[in-house]
């Protein structure tokens, strides 16, 4: 089940630049989320194919930070964003990140970010050892 609330409202009726584009469907009676993830790959799948490299970490520190702001100024929670490497999408082409919203989520924010934080830093230092 889906919780339709205010968050969900102003997430449909708004393009707020960094969250994925979502439709609720129903399907064998159940509410659906159905996210628009076209030219877009999760972190998991850049990382596994070793297209990460230091400016797109960067600049997925940059957006994380830039959503999270604006998630505020829409009054979003961030503990219902989805901050893991597998809903944390990037498209290669437009060097945009995305990221999930799920209504009634609601997980602590702070250790999703931390936990994400270091797949980043991981993948930094193991990327540096085996250039060396």
């Amino acid at each position: 089940y889906i919780e339709e609330n205010f968050e969900t409202e102003i997430i449909k009726q708004n393009s707020i630049n960094g969250l994925l584009e979502f439709d609720i469907r129903y399907y064998d009676g159940k509410q659906m989320l159905f996210y628009e993830i076209s030219s877009k790959q999760s972190i998991e799948n850049l990382y596994a194919s070793s297209e990460m490299d230091f400016e797109i970490i960067r600049q997925l520190i940059n957006g994380i930070y830039r959503i999270i702001l604006l998630t505020e100024e829409y009054l979003i929670s961030i503990n219902n964003i989805l901050l893991d490497p597998n809903y944390i999408f990037f498209d290669m082409g437009r060097k945009e990140l995305s990221l999930v919203f799920c209504p009634g989520y609601n997980k602590n924010a702070k250790n999703s970010i931390y936990n994400s934080t270091i797949f980043s830093v991981s993948f930094l230092f193991i990327g540096f050892l085996v250039n060396c």
